[in-house]
């Protein structure tokens, strides 16, 4: 039985679940299982369930393929992202030597640069963005499936290999539906722009390298002795290359991004003492899930605000198709800076 288990002292206590006493086995060993289970599990029953839905019906998947961003506006997606107001401002209690610019300063710079890139050349702020979201999704796939951190060409092929896999399937199977939204947002027509970049060519090409840098990491852990690990990376990269493949691109990207990376950073954030203020880390993961969406308000309600305003003033309403664009847009704008915070987060303690 694991003393610190049991330690009176609750700082000292494993955070992931409640504290074991005699009848009940140490706490970090129940919670790195279950959380085991569930970061594979429940993306791979959505992304199974996307795949059944686009192979027997990819039509419904078109008529609907806003709707896994829309619900990403209130469960996880822009929650988990609505969190950094709390996580910038919990990673920013020790930094008490040198100069520390005010609270959130820096990622607003950024937010401002990324928009202007958008509003001079929107099309290079569009490319940029799908080159941070590839390295941004696979790096958040990465953390949650790999206990250990590997060698730096492995992580590179794990990286690379889930986000050009993840866009460059879209692109490959429907370029003008995959940059539809894009399009709108720049105020382009999506067939001509789409056909002029030779976009399901460079699908084709980001499927290649990714096929190829994921077979590299897979090989990379059967080698080294991660062998089941290896085949549930095969099994997530059939399904995540399916659910997308067989769906409506806006729709197959949205489940993933809905029930996998919004998911598991959600997942991240509610297992990671640091980032939850005092009083918040208690209790079942699903509580903590909770605490992460309504710590999320704060920057949430502004945001969504925003958006709403920019979404009247582009479009002059608020049709789905404009408020998925503007989605879009408004993660062009703060990827970055979600990502550069997401890097400065402690691994998640298993053990």
């Amino acid at each position: 039985m694991s003393p610190i288990a049991l330690h009176p002292n609750p700082e000292l206590r494993d955070d992931l679940d409640s504290p074991a006493d005699a009848q009940h086995p140490p706490a970090g060993v129940v919670a790195a299982r279950h959380r085991a289970i569930l970061v594979r599990g429940i993306p791979w029953l959505a992304l199974a369930a996307t795949a059944i839905l686009g192979f027997f019906d990819r039509g419904f998947t078109q008529r609907w393929d806003t709707f896994p961003f829309l619900i990403s506006f209130l469960i996880f997606g822009m929650p988990h992202g609505a969190m950094d107001w709390v996580v910038d401002g919990r990673l920013r209690v020790d930094r008490t030597t040198g100069f520390v610019p005010p609270r959130f300063a820096w990622y607003l710079a950024w937010m401002i640069a990324a928009a202007s890139l958008l509003f001079l050349a929107p099309v290079v702020a569009v490319l940029g963005f799908f080159a941070l979201t590839v390295i941004h999704w696979g790096l958040g796939d990465l953390d949650a499936t790999a206990s250990t951190t590997g060698s730096r060409p492995a992580r590179f092929a794990a990286i690379s290999g889930r986000g050009l896999l993840v866009l460059g399937v879209a692109f490959a199977v429907s370029p003008v539906a995959a940059w539809a939204p894009f399009a709108l947002l720049i105020g382009e027509n999506a067939a001509s722009s789409a056909g002029s970049t030779d976009t399901r060519l460079m699908g084709i090409v980001a499927v290649a390298v990714g096929g190829i840098t994921t077979i590299a990491w897979i090989r990379h852990r059967w080698r080294h002795g991660e062998r089941r690990e290896a085949v549930h990376d095969v099994l997530e990269t059939i399904l995540v290359t399916a659910a997308i493949g067989l769906t409506d691109p806006l729709f197959g990207i949205g489940a993933y991004f809905l029930s996998t990376h919004s998911f598991r950073h959600s997942l991240r954030l509610a297992s990671t003492p640091e980032v939850l203020p005092e009083g918040f880390n208690g209790g079942s993961l699903v509580r903590r899930l909770a605490w992460v969406h309504l710590l999320s308000l704060p920057l949430l309600v502004p945001t969504l605000g925003m958006l709403l305003g920019w979404c009247w003033i582009q479009f002059g309403g608020f049709g789905v198709d404009d408020l998925t664009a503007t989605m879009l847009g408004f993660f062009l704008i703060t990827t970055l800076p979600h990502h550069l915070l997401g890097c400065r987060l402690p691994r998640v303690r298993t053990r």
